[in-house]
């Protein structure tokens, strides 16, 4: 359902570039629950902002459900994409609020 195959990200930094995530692969299967664990700083944000369609990656690909995300155009994001199952965006869970200060 959800492949990475050999991605990488590189933050330009001034004066040394950034190695975020160097070179990672990993597969998941449909309803599979996972842990993503390691130190600060060892990418995993990052690595869950790729897979969430917020961030790109610098090189590698990412394929959802065989469609590899090279494809999309710059309008689409990953979380789109995996939620246009549904055929209907979520509404705000919560209600509008009356903000106005009441004495």
């Amino acid at each position: 359902m959800l492949s990475l195959n050999n991605i990488t990200k590189v933050y330009p930094a001034a004066g040394e570039d950034v190695h975020a995530l160097r070179g990672l692969s990993l597969d998941f299967r449909k309803s599979e629950f996972v842990s993503i664990l390691g130190p600060s700083g060892c990418g995993k944000t990052t690595l869950l902002n790729i897979i969430g369609g917020l961030d790109r990656y610098t090189d590698g690909d990412l394929v959802i459900e065989g469609r590899s995300t090279k494809e999309y155009k710059d309008r689409d994001n990953c979380a789109r994409t995996l939620c246009s199952k549904n055929k209907k965006r979520r509404q705000d869970p919560l209600p509008e609020r009356d903000t106005s200060l009441r004495i």
